[in-house]
């Protein structure tokens, strides 16, 4: 067989491969968090409703959102059906990143810049879902094939074709995401230093027709600026972002960052010398900085952007780049390091426990947890919007129950009290997913319910079931304990008052005398360690008329101030005087705190304000990492 068919059949093998690592778990898959927001957000009955509540109120362009809506009135909101589309666009990207390769440098460097894109978890963790990403890359590879064929070595009506696949492709990224409109500006840009005199005055109306098809989204771009910016709800980068960025492409596998460490070296030492490679390869590497750069100072200095999947765009041509250093001694061994390359990268991939395990916030798991639960069972379930949780709960044979949809705030919680001491069920649910989860929820449910039956973690979601009886699944684990009801123990006699008590004989007593009540104050050291520990204040608190500046508060001190504190005020669990009220708030430990640091919990009184507190107690339990699952 000569080379070129052996190449051929190569190419399709790896394209097979890749789709059977796209579709072996498709179908399965729960839409994650941002596929049920554009499906939601697709839901109107004309498309100027679905621009104006839909795309502006989103960090777009409008073109993805815009093609959802349209895909969905003609085919439906089945989760596979939505996501066919762009998992095909991955397949295109692979043939298309094969073709450029070839064009710049040979059959060898595309085969294993194909196997490198193909087996990468971070490529295929967002080409299975339905979002920008998997289009971005497809289209900004048919921009490269376009813009290459069109400025080297085509003469001719063929040009004049390939001149509209750039054009096209560049079009199609500007109103992709505004980063893969950043690659279409720089590809466009780098391509002046090409272009020859006799194409410039079409090179430049091209630019200028593929700027111009972003007028009818400048009314967009400016309501969407009107809320802020076009991010800045994630955290800023860390500074060793890029270096995780890349063993992220890796799999996370030593294995394979180390063979193809190996293989670099080896072509710096043993280079094969042709046309034009540094010009590819200062391109390649040229375009990737230049996305990274402009993400990560927007980052810094003003919202942050950034992500792993930001870089997604331009990550074909760090393929590219690394596998252009082919070393020379091993020319006539191509088969054995493709094999190598495709063996090993797979071997990464799996081990790397991609297939096991999830990589966004679950909703059709959450769904059918909840749905499982007893009969008549309430349970609280937390998202960031309800019509993403019934997406999925309408479709499953459902149970009488009572859902109590987001609660993420202290007058959510005193609402959930009232729930709780009036339920009659002897089991109550929580769930949780992609969104707020206060402790706050677990410890109201088990004043009432302190045993656990059941506890599906999965990533960035969760599902609890509670119950009056024994449960037989391990909960929370308490890992500290102070109760004070001013009855046992060393109790200082200026802070009991016998007149009225919620339990025992006696409570204490604040009023304009007192600015602080009794607190406790821990040294954290001295409680067990965890990766991830929460502390709980509650007391009853009693009074006649409501104090409305008083708080009770759980501080993280170092020895010159508390810095970092949680507090709730009586307003926000409490009505009329009169009655005993539970009242509490939770606070997660600092992930880093220093020797020496205390916990404290009081009652801060600045109004001098007059109320009862009894049964003071602060606990501290063990916590799951969400985003660890």
């Amino acid at each position: 067989m000569d080379l070129k068919n052996r190449n051929t059949l190569l190419l399709f093998f790896v394209l097979a491969i890749s789709f059977v690592l796209h579709f072996i778990n498709l179908k399965e898959l729960s839409l994650s968090n941002d596929e049920l927001s554009a499906i939601t957000r697709a839901r109107y009955d004309t498309f100027s409703e679905m621009i104006v509540n839909g795309v502006y109120i989103d960090y777009h362009p409008a073109g993805i959102q815009a093609f959802i809506y349209y895909w969905i009135k003609i085919f439906g909101d089945n989760a596979f059906l939505l996501r066919l589309p762009f998992v095909l666009c991955a397949f295109a990207s692979t043939i298309l990143l094969y073709q450029i390769c070839k064009k710049w440098y040979n059959e060898f460097v595309g085969l294993l810049s194909v196997i490198g894109f193909t087996t990468c978890s971070l490529v295929l963790q967002y080409t299975q879902i339905a979002r920008m990403y998997s289009t971005g890359m497809f289209f900004c590879l048919l921009a490269a094939y376009g813009w290459t064929y069109f400025l080297f070595n085509e003469e001719g009506t063929r040009k004049m074709k390939y001149w509209w696949v750039w054009l096209i492709g560049s079009i199609l990224c500007i109103h992709n995401h505004y980063f893969s409109f950043a690659f279409a500006g720089i590809l466009g840009l780098s391509g002046l230093f090409f272009v020859k005199k006799i194409d410039l005055k079409v090179y430049l109306i091209g630019g200028i027709v593929a700027l111009v098809s972003f007028i009818p989204e400048l009314k967009i771009f400016q309501e969407q600026m009107k809320t802020g910016d076009i991010g800045g709800w994630l955290a800023p980068p860390e500074k060793t972002f890029l270096l995780d960025f890349f063993f992220t492409i890796f799999n996370n596998s030593f294995w394979l960052l180390g063979i193809t460490v190996i293989w670099l070296v080896l072509g710096i030492i043993y280079p094969v010398h042709s046309v034009n490679t540094w010009r590819w390869r200062f391109l390649s590497i040229f375009w990737f900085t230049f996305v990274f750069l402009l993400a990560y100072l927007y980052s810094v200095l003003g919202h942050p952007v950034i992500q792993f999947s930001t870089l997604l765009f331009v990550l074909p041509f760090v393929f590219i780049f690394i596998f252009s250093f082919i070393p020379r001694i091993l020319m006539n061994h191509q088969l054995v390091v493709i094999s190598l390359f495709l063996v090993v990268g797979l071997y990464s991939l799996i081990a790397s426990g991609f297939y096991s395990k999830n990589h966004f916030g679950v909703f059709k798991e959450i769904a059918e947890d909840v749905n499982e639960f007893p009969e008549n069972v309430p349970v609280v379930v937390n998202v960031i919007n309800t019509a993403y949780f019934d997406y999925y709960y309408t479709k499953l044979d459902t149970k009488p129950r009572k859902i109590i949809f987001k609660l993420e705030g202290p007058k959510d919680y005193a609402r959930l009290l009232q729930i709780v001491d009036t339920c009659t069920a002897d089991e109550f649910g929580f769930a949780w997913t992609n969104s707020f989860h206060p402790y706050e929820i677990q410890e109201v449910i088990q004043t009432k319910y302190p045993f656990l039956k059941s506890k599906k973690i999965y990533f960035n979601a969760t599902s609890y079931l509670y119950s009056k009886t024994e449960g037989g699944v391990k909960a929370d684990s308490v890992i500290y304990t102070y109760f004070n009801n001013y009855d046992l123990g060393d109790v200082n006699p200026a802070n009991a008052n016998s007149e009225i008590s919620y339990s025992g004989k006696n409570s204490e007593w604040m009023d304009s005398t007192k600015l602080f009540s009794t607190s406790v104050k821990q040294s954290i050291d001295e409680i067990p360690d965890a990766d991830v520990r929460y502390a709980t204040f509650s007391a009853k608190v009693y009074f006649d008329k409501m104090p409305e500046k008083a708080s009770l508060v759980i501080a993280f001190d170092d020895s010159i101030h508390s810095y970092q504190y949680h507090n709730s005020i009586f307003t926000d669990y409490c009505r009329e005087g009169g009655k005993w009220y539970t009242i509490m708030t939770c606070g997660e430990f600092p992930r880093k705190v220093n020797k020496g640091d205390k916990l404290t919990a009081y009652f801060y009184n600045p109004g001098g304000e007059k109320f009862r507190i009894d049964d003071f107690k602060l606990i501290v339990r063990t916590a799951h990492d969400p985003y660890k699952k």
